[in-house]
């Protein structure tokens, strides 16, 4: 049952899969600002995230179990 509310959102992890390498990075400005697309690009700090196994499996070209 919904109740009409959203989670709120912390923080902007972009999640980058090149081949097999699924990579992401939170993307912060220094003001806090959630939209940092509207901050100056030289200003915005960046920090490694470790990805979750799950989001591994689906960058998996054999798919989630593993198997193609």
């Amino acid at each position: 049952m919904s109740t009409g509310t959203r989670p709120c959102q912390a923080a902007d992890v972009p999640v980058t899969v090149i081949g097999e390498r699924v990579l992401a990075q939170q993307v912060t400005t220094p003001d806090g600002v959630l939209d940092w697309h509207r901050s100056g690009w030289d200003a915005l700090e960046h920090a490694p995230v470790q990805v979750p196994a799950p989001m591994h499996a689906a960058g998996d070209p054999r798919g989630p179990d593993g198997h193609g």
